[in-house]
């Protein structure tokens, strides 16, 4: 008799007390916001889309010195089905055959020129399904029209301090291949609009 009473008591009192469990709460809720501020998810976003768009500027200009190394000449110098030159507003550099892009372009409007090398097989068909990423990559050439540049501005901070972020703002009239902003213009902490990541 006094067992069973004393079991009965046992059972009544081995739950947890509503101080512990706020206790408890209050504990992980502290571990879990320093663990958030630690991580900085947002960041961690930015640098994979910044890693994904990066890849796909890469990509289409390695596509280009393939291009150019079999056909000598880039896309945007030949008049074709999908009217390369005009896609990327290409004009020609006085009366030579090259032909420069004034103003970076973004890839998405120059759609036409991923088709062409798609054709050729310098990209996979499936680059031109990059809807989120073709818009944010642009492609500009030097005076010359010989030395394309692929850019992208970073939205990271380890983007904004890649060595390679240092270039003004490509989608202006100011070439990127030849103007890089100096130190003041771009600190190494992506916080400036204009300071571009450009393939060399």
């Amino acid at each position: 008799m006094y067992m069973r009473d004393y079991f009965k008591l046992f059972k009544r009192n081995s739950g947890f007390t509503l101080i512990e469990l706020l206790v408890v709460i209050g504990i992980l809720g502290i571990l879990a916001a320093t663990l958030i501020a630690t991580i900085d998810p947002f960041e961690q976003i930015k640098k994979a889309n910044d890693t994904k768009v990066q890849n796909a500027a890469v990509e289409f200009d390695t596509a280009l010195i393939r291009y150019y190394t079999g056909q000598n000449a880039f896309p945007w110098w030949v008049s074709n089905a999908n009217n390369c030159q005009s896609k990327t507003g290409a004009t020609q550099v006085g009366s030579s055959t090259a032909y420069q892009i004034s103003t970076a372009v973004d890839l998405q409007t120059a759609v036409g020129c991923i088709t062409d090398l798609i054709a050729i097989g310098e990209l996979k068909s499936s680059f031109v399904n990059a809807q989120g990423v073709l818009g944010n990559i642009y492609v500009s050439t030097d005076a010359t029209g010989l030395k394309p540049s692929v850019c992208y501005l970073p939205t990271s901070k380890s983007g904004g301090a890649d060595q390679n972020a240092i270039y003004s703002d490509s989608k202006g009239t100011v070439n990127p291949m030849t103007t890089k902003n100096d130190v003041a213009s771009c600190p190494t902490n992506g916080g400036k609009a204009s300071c571009y990541w450009c393939t060399q």
